[in-house]
């Protein structure tokens, strides 16, 4: 097709090569010049969306790609609000900022106006806190190329064993779970157990956890073995919670991960839709629900998560767009957040740990370049600082923020854990225990008196560090680890046994402290 006559016209931007991973190659146009040595460069730098100051971080973030066409954007605008940073100790505490600063600027009531403001995330699992205060206050929203965090299958999986958990009545979760992940038991099978369950007028849990007891079932040997094995697992998990010698999210967690259904979602991963990130997720929430409502049951949060959830049906045009930036390309808001700013969710941790040579740090730069420049008139970047069962530890301020040569918010936060000391007389490596937490959780908030000598029920230990040596009545010595919140520590013990506890559990005591005897 190319002869001497020929005129080629290529027009692209290198800076927005975010589909990478659906064959998008920004070197079509950096090759250029050393394809066609007669090339002649235009290049197009005035922006007519943005104010200069959102386009001055957006063009010092750009710069720290190696790959890519020099140019800096530039606009005929003068003015324009600075870019607003955001610190918090919480993801709840960081969407409740987000949700303020958008009634301030729509207004309230029927005036209000929604839709020239978007939230913007690198991960769907980030919407989660930002969901719940939208519902909370009754404000429209709608997430755009995915489902709303509650509606997506695997947290939907994850809840349906919750509920099993704790109701062998409801037949409706069982059906969904019990061939999540594959046991081979297919919808023949399940016909099997809901016609036997019937003649017995038992519930279908009910009569699997006690399938032994009843000879003559059509079940195959193979069904019946890995029924038999997934009510064992379910059991177990039962007793651990009525024990309460661990954190019930612990105890849900290894219960999840015995299972195989994290093996079993890791194989169905996409570049937005993090189905991991999005159980890890569900922990978190179930993490803050409890620090909010210690004295709740476990129903009480499962029906917190309904009435949520029964409020997506919100329609009309007037509404609060999510998306996640991928999405976002090609659009424009007056008014951007930028949430989840932490390394490991943007720059996400997969891309910090590609070894290959797509440059995936690059790419993940280029995103947060798109994300920035889809705002108008105000950007806001925010980000938490919270234990995350997401990134595995807690989280540190994205370094885009500082790439984009905007100043960090001034508060303290020690390198193990975000805590502001708000009216607490605390060191920086003193954690309080208040006492509360996980231990009310799957119990009735009222029991019956009953005439003994009333255990303890915290250990009396208000200050934990890193290092303390703690002995469990039940499991040993052992060694504090990690503190993930002032209710929450992982404890390393000498049997190499790693369990996430209630700092405040009274079968725990502490032996030495970190730094001489307790």
């Amino acid at each position: 097709m190319s002869n001497e006559s020929t005129n080629l016209y290529v027009v692209g931007d290198p800076d927005q090569t975010i589909y990478t991973w659906r064959g998008a190659n920004q070197k079509i146009i950096l090759d250029m010049p050393r394809r066609f040595l007669d090339l002649k460069d235009v290049i197009l730098n005035e922006n007519y969306r943005s104010t200069s100051s959102i386009l001055n971080c957006a063009n010092s973030l750009i710069s720290h790609n190696k790959k890519r066409v020099p140019k800096d954007l530039f606009t005929n605008q003068s003015g324009g609000e600075p870019v607003t940073v955001r610190s918090f100790d919480k993801p709840e505490e960081e969407a409740r900022y987000v949700v303020d600063e958008i009634e301030k600027i729509a207004g309230k009531g029927e005036d209000a106006i929604y839709s020239n403001i978007a939230i913007l995330y690198r991960s769907s699992y980030l919407t989660r806190p930002f969901e719940t205060e939208l519902a909370h206050r009754g404000l429209p929203y709608r997430i755009f190329g995915g489902l709303r965090f509650y509606q997506r299958k695997e947290v939907k999986d994850v809840l349906a064993y919750f509920r099993v958990l704790v109701n062998e009545k409801d037949d409706v979760a069982f059906d969904r779970i019990i061939n999540v992940p594959s046991r081979k038991i297919g919808p023949t099978s399940l016909e099997i157990i809901k016609k036997e369950a019937a003649s017995l007028n038992l519930s279908e849990y009910e009569y699997v956890s006690n399938i032994t007891n009843y000879p003559g079932t059509e079940l195959s040997n193979r069904v019946l073995t890995s029924i038999v094995s997934l009510v064992a697992k379910m059991e177990d998990t039962k007793e651990k919670l009525k024990e309460k010698s661990e954190a019930y999210s612990g105890i849900l967690k290894d219960f999840i991960t015995d299972i195989g259904y994290y093996a079993y979602i890791s194989e169905d991963q996409e570049v937005d839709e993090d189905r991991v990130g999005n159980v890890n997720a569900l922990f978190d929430d179930l993490n803050s629900y409890l620090s909010h409502h210690p004295e709740s049951t476990f129903e009480e949060y499962l029906q917190n998560i309904a009435l949520i959830s029964a409020q997506d049906d919100i329609s009309g045009g007037n509404y609060i767009s999510l998306m996640t930036v991928h999405v976002a390309k090609g659009l424009e808001f007056d008014n951007v957040f930028c949430i989840g700013m932490m390394d490991g969710s943007f720059p996400s941790s997969r891309a910090l740990s590609d070894t290959t040579d797509r440059d995936a740090e690059e790419e993940e730069r280029r995103l947060a370049y798109v994300a920035f420049t889809r705002a108008k008139k105000k950007l806001y970047v925010t980000y938490n600082t919270s234990y995350s069962y997401v990134n595995d530890g807690h989280q540190m301020p994205s370094r885009f923020i500082k790439e984009a040569s905007l100043e960090l918010p001034k508060q303290r936060y020690s390198d193990n854990w975000a805590y502001k000391k708000r009216n607490l007389d605390l060191d920086d490596n003193d954690y309080f225990n208040q006492g509360h937490g996980f231990d009310s959780f799957f119990s009735s908030k009222k029991e019956e008196k009953k005439i003994v000598e009333p255990k303890p029920t915290t250990n009396g230990v208000l200050h934990w560090n890193v290092g303390d040596i703690v002995n469990h009545e039940k499991f040993g010595r052992g060694k504090v680890v990690e503190i993930i919140s002032p209710e929450i520590f992982v404890i390393l013990f000498d049997n190499g046994n790693k369990k996430t506890m209630m700092s405040s559990h009274p079968m725990i005591s502490k032996v030495v402290s970190n730094g001489g005897n307790a």
